[in-house]
């Protein structure tokens, strides 16, 4: 199951993690990030979303692309990020580049887990690259 949602805020992220975790209790969860609005690109919420994932089983993050407005410096560490979910046992993972995202989840994806895909953009088309490649996997047309 691929869900999408606009969850970029880590409070937005976390009450989202935790309303799919209450719906679906039995199923991985994989948590799939993209920080793109000005605001989540910042490293001003770097520790909120380090709690934020909490209830995901796996992590896949964005790493931002340099913004002009965000000052060098001020930029959310997304392997430090990726560091701190590792410790709180969450499989975690970041890449620069949303093709390899896509193929990881399609790759990586099982019967039964739950794709939340999270961004307040198109995310580089992820989800219309990804299902295709899932449909094909599973054997589907």
């Amino acid at each position: 199951m691929v869900v999408d949602d606009f969850a970029h805020h880590p409070t937005a992220v976390r009450e989202t993690i935790q309303a799919i975790r209450h719906r679906y209790p039995e199923r991985r969860l994989w948590a799939i990030f993209e920080p793109r609005s000005n605001t989540s690109r910042r490293n001003i919420h770097q520790e909120d979303y380090a709690g934020a994932f909490t209830g995901a089983q796996r992590a896949s993050l964005k790493v931002p692309e340099r913004h002009d407005k965000v000052p060098q410096g001020e930029e959310l560490d997304v392997p430090r990020l990726v560091g701190a979910l590792q410790a709180q046992g969450i499989e975690a993972d970041g890449a620069t580049e949303v093709p390899a995202m896509v193929e990881r989840a399609a790759k990586e994806a099982q019967p039964g887990d739950v794709l939340l895909v999270m961004s307040n953009g198109a995310f580089g088309g992820f989800i219309d690259k990804l299902l295709p490649l899932l449909r094909a996997r599973m054997g589907e047309q």
